[in-house]
């Protein structure tokens, strides 16, 4: 399922623009690495020391290819890769929360609601 979500989430959020230019590789490089990531603890410094990159960088890079930060590309990424797996899988919700990077699954809910206007549960069963 995971594989599948950043097959699709790879297709539908790669810039056709500019994938030549040296930013778009280095984007792509670390919006990869962030998936395959996904369900580790990722900081700022994680990504600024993986890619030798400060974090200014980093955040002009992300909101040019992105308009966002890279903390909420990330958070995007998790709460996507969520709602798919409530709404396709019937996997507990502890265990969605520690596939999507949040292994406190108290917080996760406080995360996804306050991004959804839902909690978990509730997005489950509409």
């Amino acid at each position: 399922m995971e594989l599948l979500y950043y097959i699709a989430y790879t297709f539908v959020n790669s810039s056709p623009d500019n994938e030549d230019s040296p930013e778009a590789d280095e984007f792509t490089q670390i919006t990869e690495y962030l998936n395959e990531h996904i369900d580790e603890q990722i900081t700022v410094e994680t990504i600024t020391k993986t890619f030798a990159i400060n974090k200014n960088k980093l955040n002009d890079l992300f909101m040019k290819q992105a308009s966002m930060t890279c903390l909420n590309y990330l958070l995007n990424l998790r709460i996507d890769l969520a709602k798919v797996m409530l709404a396709n899988t019937e996997l507990p919700i502890i265990e969605i929360s520690s596939r999507v990077g949040y292994p406190d699954s108290n917080y996760f809910a406080k995360i996804f609601k306050k991004n959804t206007g839902k909690t978990p549960s509730q997005y489950r069963k509409s």
